[in-house]
């Protein structure tokens, strides 16, 4: 199988995916725990300011509002690709969900 990735969108999420991996690999226990609220609090930052509520949001990611609940509020780590699929809900680039600049712990 040839997979060829010349389109910028592509480029670019593969750049966002090693980015926010390298954050989940490298980081210790500690700090997993503040990744992971910090994630959760820019995607329910972001779901509130564009007016989508949490029951629209876990129907468009395929999922439950409980987990969407547990994902806002950092108790549950969902994976790399359910990430991707929240910033592509949210319209987001994946970098903006980890930012830890814009986050309000």
């Amino acid at each position: 199988m040839i997979l060829i990735l010349n389109s910028h969108k592509y480029t670019t999420k593969l750049s966002q995916l090693r980015n926010l991996i390298y954050e989940f690999l490298y980081v210790s226990n500690n700090e997993d725990s503040l990744i992971l609220k910090t994630i959760g609090s820019n995607i329910r930052r972001i779901r509130v300011s564009i007016g989508l509520s949490q029951s629209q949001l876990a129907f468009e990611a395929n999922t439950t509002i409980r987990q969407i609940q547990r994902i806002e509020k950092g108790t549950s780590n969902a994976g790399i690709l359910f990430y991707i699929l929240i910033a592509e809900v949210l319209q987001v680039d994946l970098n903006t969900l980890s930012d830890f600049r814009v986050s309000k712990l």
